[in-house]
């Protein structure tokens, strides 16, 4: 048993139990998993396949994800749906959350929250008119 927070595209934060890894896909609501770490190898951010965007977009999770990692938020993954957060050994093994581990989770300034929000809005814009976000033009082909 490990304790890990579900963050929800609406931005609400939940702690449950995870069993294991397999769990991972079922709580996430997918049935790919995509999972980046955090810069010292500690913290996991698992969320469901960027073919299969599911949910609206998760700026807490991407502001977490941001804190927490080496991107930048020019360059961090803009991630969409439920986002599960839950830490691993050394060797790869999950782990429950601890104090220190919900420390290195905070949000990130206004200037990185306005980043995040200016490209997650750049990237509505672009599917409202009919373009796929990942910049290809999905009437191409």
């Amino acid at each position: 048993m490990y304790s890990a927070l579900v963050i929800s595209a609406a931005g609400d934060m939940q702690e449950l139990t995870v069993y294991s890894v397999d769990a991972v896909a079922a709580i996430v609501g997918d049935r790919w998993v995509d999972c980046l770490t955090s810069s010292d190898g500690v913290i996991d951010f698992w969320f469901g396949s960027a073919t299969s965007v599911r949910g609206g977009p998760n700026w807490r999770a991407t502001g977490l994800l941001l804190t927490a990692s080496g991107f930048s938020a020019r360059t961090v993954p803009l991630l969409y749906g439920s986002v599960l957060v839950c830490s691993r050994s050394t060797e790869g093994q999950l782990l429950g959350l601890t104090g220190e581990h919900r420390e290195q989770l905070r949000p990130p300034g206004w200037l990185s929250r306005w980043w995040v929000r200016r490209r997650f809005a750049h990237t509505d814009r672009r599917a409202w008119i009919g373009l796929d976000p990942s910049g290809k033009d999905s009437r191409l082909g």
